[in-house]
């Protein structure tokens, strides 16, 4: 069900109904799916910094390695997606590399998911505001995490044909946004 950005949440009757569903924000791996020759960059930038493990535990690829899968699978996009993967926690981050690094096909793309794990601060903050950036998709689930701030969302869209994905009512609550 896509989300209406012009309606507000007294608009759509109830706060819940206003936020993207677990399903909307699950399947964000097959907005890949369009083909890239709509776009006219040279690169689509994918930037997720609380990432997550690359599987969970009932076994289930995450979003991240899926989002990787689809453009290994798609000429145009393996020679145009960027991705930027980060978790503080290294354990997180090493088992999401792990994931893949052992996905069938990930030498053909151009760029090498790069996969980090920084606390998401001041100086991260400051990079993506100091950054020109290409069309850029970010999503943010910042469960258990710092470093969630207005100035690191506006910085995140402050380009030509950025978007951002909040995973919950945790982003909301973070950034003191009563439901």
């Amino acid at each position: 069900m896509p989300v209406d950005h012009d309606a507000s949440p007294s608009d759509a009757g109830q706060a819940s109904s206003f936020l993207p569903s677990a399903k909307t924000l699950a399947s964000r791996a097959r907005l890949f799916s369009v083909s890239p020759a709509l776009f006219t960059p040279a690169a689509l930038l994918d930037v997720d910094l609380f990432s997550g493990p690359g599987r969970y535990a009932d076994g289930q690829k995450s979003t991240q390695v899926l989002v990787v899968e689809k453009a290994i699978s798609h000429a145009e996009l393996r020679n145009m997606l960027v991705t930027i993967f980060n978790d503080g926690n290294a354990a997180f981050a090493q088992s999401l590399e792990n994931e893949i690094n052992e996905l069938p096909g990930v030498s053909l793309l151009k760029h090498r998911p790069a996969v980090h794990d920084f606390e998401i601060d001041e100086e991260i903050t400051r990079l993506f505001e100091q950054t020109k950036m290409v069309p850029t998709l970010s999503f943010i689930d910042p469960w258990g995490y710092k470093g969630l701030s207005l100035r690191l969302i506006t910085a995140l869209l402050k380009d030509w044909g950025s978007d951002c994905i909040f995973e919950g009512e945790s982003v909301w609550q973070r950034l003191g946004v009563e439901l």
